[in-house]
């Protein structure tokens, strides 16, 4: 029998991988790529310690790299006003760490252990960021169609307080005034939301009905937190359930809008000032009826309209406001 030729096979030398199947990145260089770009100098720094300890030293140099790339932009965004930040290093130094670390980083892949660990984890963080993005944009589009369902509702139940008021609780269990989706769309309905309300007021007002008018603004009024975000909105809301408590001599619900409020300093709009004034007045708290007023006369409300206004009547004579009516 002949002999065959022999043949010997050659194995190809490959670099070995640190990204083994089902095999997790170290924690120490999770942690590491978690504070990069929040604590670039501590990750520059930790990053150093760590090349030596680890199994996987190209993902180290890549989250260092990240990092001084984080402090560079610092440096051209504000200049030297946060070199204290970086251990008093000018940014002539991060430059040059910056070229030293892409030398490493192009050694190590020519001569250590492949590995994917740290563009793995940015892949995952562009995707899970991509994720939370549509979540947003999802819950933003559900979220403003349900609110102007509501205030359809509102509108085609003027008549019926009932409904009209688990609407704006309906309403107030949507926003969040904390959520960016949700911000996104709210200030845009807020005017449509306040003007329906007032007109449901007036529709019980007209109807001689003041408590459901009252009832009407009391569900309003529980809002008065979540419009405490947005200061214009917020001073509208406030003034029109004002108006109402007042009007109804209602001294439960006008306790509750003091303790729920802003200081009277913080206002801005010389028609919710007077209101506030007028709410103090009914409740006998002449300190901050006082400062009220003086808001509101430099917010520019003329004197003769607290003189022609009833419920300062038991004041026309007192020298403290009459003093606050002449400053401007």
């Amino acid at each position: 029998m002949a002999k065959g030729n022999s043949i010997r096979s050659k194995k190809k030398t490959s670099k070995r991988s640190v990204n083994q199947p089902n095999r997790a990145p170290d924690p120490q260089i999770l942690k590491l790529f978690t504070s990069m770009s929040e604590q670039p100098l501590s990750t520059f720094n930790t990053g150093n310690k760590l090349l030596k300890k680890v199994d996987d030293p190209l993902a180290v140099l890549e989250a260092m790299r990240h990092s001084v790339g984080v402090i560079l932009e610092d440096f051209e965004e504000h200049g030297n006003s946060n070199i204290a930040e970086y251990d008093g290093h000018n940014a002539a130094y991060w430059q040059e760490q910056k070229k030293i670390l892409i030398k490493q980083i192009a050694q190590q892949k020519k001569t250590g252990p492949a590995s994917k660990t740290f563009s793995d984890y940015l892949k995952a963080q562009k995707k899970k960021e991509q994720q939370e993005i549509k979540k947003s944009v999802k819950k933003m589009t559900s979220g403003e169609d349900e609110f102007q369902v509501l205030l359809s509702k509102i509108e085609n139940k003027l008549n019926d307080p009932t409904e009209v008021i688990k609407a704006i609780q309906s309403c107030g269990k949507i926003i969040d005034p904390d959520d960016i989706a949700v911000q996104a769309w709210l200030g845009t309905h807020l005017d449509d939301l306040t003007g329906l309300v007032a007109n449901a007021i007036r529709t019980q007002a007209v109807k001689a009905n003041d408590a459901k008018g009252l009832a009407i603004a009391k569900a309003y009024g529980d809002l008065i937190d979540v419009f405490k975000t947005d200061g214009e909105h917020y001073e509208t809301l406030l003034s029109l359930v004002i108006h109402v408590a007042v009007a109804c001599r209602d001294s439960k619900f006008m306790s509750f809008i003091e303790k729920k409020m802003i200081p009277p300093g913080e206002l801005t709009d010389p028609t919710t000032a007077f209101n506030v004034a007028c709410l103090f007045a009914k409740l006998e708290n002449k300190a901050a009826l006082i400062k009220a007023v003086q808001v509101a006369r430099s917010l520019g409300k003329e004197p003769a309209k607290f003189m022609n206004e009833a419920n300062f009547a038991k004041y026309y004579k007192d020298a403290a406001f009459k003093k606050a009516l002449s400053e401007r």
